[in-house]
């Protein structure tokens, strides 16, 4: 008669039989390998033989360096061209046209309500005052025109469909840049050689 208490001690799981836990173990020993791209392609040729029998033989070569694609800037497609000379000079003697008659209306101004005030004779003996306060009606007017009006384009520039921007990627130039570009542009010889531009590392360009 066999023994009762043996049976038990062979007993299998009904679970490890179907070999559920076989697949959990095996997952947990399996780790992601990496595996490096190919940096050699091999080519199979066949050579014959001195017994009339064809030997393979394979040839080994590293695979060529293939560049990866580059796409250019975005704004590198639209940029615009730059302003013809002497389009900009035009452009801008309009505006200094335009500031100087501003400025002689307000100076002629001044004059008629001091003839209500004073004669003629008192008037133009203030020679030097009118030309020190033209001066600084320009001036004020200048700086202010280029800074309020260059950013949306100026008349000139609106002409002659001219705009300021930024040279390195060719954005809207700010209200400070364009009061530095205007203040630089005071002095003749530093616009003639363009070094407002350099400074404030402004372009003008075709719109």
């Amino acid at each position: 008669m066999e023994d009762k208490s043996n049976s038990f001690t062979h007993f299998k799981p009904l679970t490890k039989g179907l070999g559920i836990h076989e697949k959990h173990s095996l997952k947990k020993q399996l780790s992601p390998i990496f595996i490096p791209p190919p940096t050699t392609i091999t080519t199979p040729t066949l050579r014959p033989s001195s017994t009339g029998a064809s030997i393979l033989k394979t040839k080994t070569r590293p695979l060529p360096h293939i560049m990866p694609i580059t796409h250019p800037p975005a704004f590198a497609s639209k940029r615009k061209s730059l302003a013809l000379p002497h389009k900009r000079v035009l452009a801008h003697i309009l505006d200094l046209c335009f500031i100087s008659l501003i400025t002689l209306i307000l100076i002629g101004s001044v004059a008629l309500y001091l003839k209500q005030l004073f004669s003629w004779e008192f008037i133009f003996s203030l020679k030097k005052e009118f030309l020190s306060m033209g001066s600084f009606f320009f001036v004020f007017l200048y700086l202010s025109y280029f800074v309020i009006a260059g950013a949306a384009g100026s008349i000139g520039q609106r002409v002659f469909g001219l705009e300021i921007c930024l040279e390195e990627n060719q954005e809207p130039i700010g209200h400070f840049a364009l009061f530095l570009r205007s203040l630089y542009s005071l002095f003749f010889p530093l616009a003639l050689l363009g070094i407002h531009e350099k400074i404030t590392k402004t372009l003008v360009v075709k719109k």
